[in-house]
């Protein structure tokens, strides 16, 4: 299975993938209220970090050509949160779970000793990296919020979220395997029951964007079809974030980081180069 894998990758990725894959002892974790939290590094340890939050379902192995594409310049990283990748397992997942994600990146950041810190997330990744910035406005420089929303209401919930991932896909199972391991029905499950409690929320982010500091880019993809009403969240959250810069691509969908990957790397080395000029 691992050899399968690794015929496609570079020599990086698949080094990389190998420990992830056999689960080496060597790989780190950090301790968060009592659970070691997996995460996978890279790169030249500068002054200079760029954090990459994964999204639902997700995990720190979607992020491995991400490591390698930043490692020359910088100190890169990927995160498996609590429940998820390589971290601990936990029988309920909370309620505030995007919250609870966000103070991992905290403690991440605590526990790496960095300084100068971009966050780039996916989807889900994408709310987590807007709280951290809301939640604690001077450790973050920067934060790049891919195909990312404000609100989920009970009816996008139902027929996209679940509707979607009961079909269970041969496509889906392979990602979830992947990205998750064995187990990995239990985790799409335990994301799936923990994002209906966020249904209730008007917002959210509880109507506090407007506490995030740091410059934000806000990408997404016109025909994504997992954003009921994409202008109305632009248009809300670009109004709400201070400094945000926001991109809408014709071409892609759900995320943009994968389905447009060229429009989405140009958007962000831009937005990397000016953070940390």
């Amino acid at each position: 299975m691992i050899e399968s894998l690794c015929v496609s990758l570079t020599s990086f990725q698949r080094n990389l993938l190998l420990k992830q894959l056999q689960g080496n002892d060597l790989m780190p974790y950090f301790n968060f209220e009592n659970h070691k939290i997996h995460y996978i590094e890279a790169g030249v340890k500068n002054e200079n970090a760029i954090i990459f939050l994964p999204g639902n379902t997700a995990s720190s192995m979607g992020h491995i050509n991400d490591l390698e594409k930043y490692s020359e310049k910088y100190h890169v990283i990927s995160i498996d949160f609590l429940g998820t990748g390589k971290s601990d397992r936990v029988s309920e997942w909370t309620s505030t779970w995007f919250e609870n994600s966000a103070r991992q990146i905290a403690e991440l950041k605590k526990h790496l000793k960095l300084e100068k810190t971009i966050l780039v997330g996916v989807s889900g990744g994408g709310i987590i990296g807007l709280m951290c910035a809301m939640f604690y406005p001077e450790m973050f420089i920067g934060v790049v919020a891919d195909s990312c929303m404000d609100k989920l209401t009970e009816t996008d919930y139902k027929n996209k979220i679940v509707y979607d991932r009961i079909l269970k896909t041969e496509d889906q199972v392979n990602f979830w395997k992947f990205m998750q391991g064995e187990d990995w029905e239990k985790i799409v499950y335990s994301d799936t029951k923990m994002l209906s409690h966020y249904t209730a929320k008007e917002d959210i982010f509880d109507g506090n964007l407007s506490e995030i500091k740091c410059e934000v880019l806000l990408t997404f993809a016109k025909n994504d079809t997992s954003l009921t009403d994409l202008f109305d969240i632009v248009k809300r959250m670009g109004t709400e974030i201070h400094k945000s810069s926001i991109h809408v691509e014709n071409n892609g969908s759900h995320p943009l980081i994968w389905t447009n990957p060229e429009i989405f790397y140009n958007l962000l080395n831009d937005f990397i180069e000016r953070i940390f000029k």
